[in-house]
């Protein structure tokens, strides 16, 4: 039977009547994509994973009523809305998010060594983000569901509420930002 599950049309149809198997084949194929999904829009571990669950949770809920095209376009574009929702219910109580990832360190390591490994990261992240705060928030959520999502173009039309012809467009600009940011460093 989870042979079947491969074709999308077959899956959601034994999940909303109810077949487990089902749900937990859902579950196991799009967990880690929303979780991935959800560190590329804050760095909260925690908020990101019970985000994660709700999504799950509401799915089995409401599964007699909702009737997606593409499950994992509709479960991305759920996870995005639940993880802006906690977001702003956090900035509502003026609760601080913290924006700086937990640092790993090996105690096998020098001190040396891990000074070095962590000026390496440093540098890398730092250039990272220097490339994308030089991206429109558009572009940078294109290029997230192109390469890290490995969306189809229709999905992220779908996604991002645009017909096909402006998502390529929008990709196609923001690569080419990406590639002039390069050359400018690279004559630096």
């Amino acid at each position: 039977m989870q042979d079947n599950f491969e074709n999308e049309v077959v899956l959601w149809d034994c999940f909303r009547k109810g077949n487990r198997l089902a749900y937990a084949y859902l579950y196991k194929k799009y967990i880690y994509l929303l979780l991935s999904y959800g560190m590329q829009l804050t760095p909260d571990r925690e908020l990101v994973k019970d985000c994660a669950q709700e999504v799950f949770i509401r799915l089995y809920t409401y599964k007699e009523t909702i009737k997606p095209e593409q499950i994992k376009v509709y479960l991305l574009v759920c996870m995005k809305n639940r993880v802006k929702e906690q977001l702003t219910l956090q900035q509502l109580h003026d609760e601080k998010i913290d924006y700086y990832g937990e640092s790993i360190e090996s105690e096998t390591l020098s001190s040396e060594e891990t000074f070095i490994i962590e000026e390496s990261s440093n540098h890398l992240k730092e250039t990272i983000k220097t490339i994308l705060s030089q991206l429109s928030p558009h572009q940078k959520e294109i290029i997230h569901y192109r390469y890290i999502d490995e969306l189809s173009m229709e999905q992220i039309s779908q996604l991002m509420n645009m017909n096909i012809q402006s998502a390529y467009n929008l990709l196609h600009r923001s690569i080419k930002k990406i590639r002039e940011i390069i050359k400018k460093d690279l004559h630096k």
